[in-house]
């Protein structure tokens, strides 16, 4: 999409932000970070990976141990 701040690298980078902060990726369904749904989008992530629909190289090193 043209949405560039709803891409998926700038919800990681969001998520990273959020791990560092916390010390953990168990973001709350209802988080919201700089007006972001972070928290509904790493649930997206988890069920897409559950799907096996995420390939392994985002769930690998690259994805934090978040997925």
């Amino acid at each position: 999409g043209t949405d560039n701040d709803n891409s998926w690298g700038a919800m990681f980078e969001l998520l990273m932000q959020f791990k560092t902060k916390n010390g953990h990726c168990n973001v709350p369904s209802w988080y919201v970070e700089q007006g972001k749904a972070l928290g509904q989008w790493v649930a997206i992530q988890r069920l897409k990976k559950r799907q096996n629909y995420v390939g392994t190289e985002t769930c690998g090193s690259s994805g934090g141990g978040c997925f």
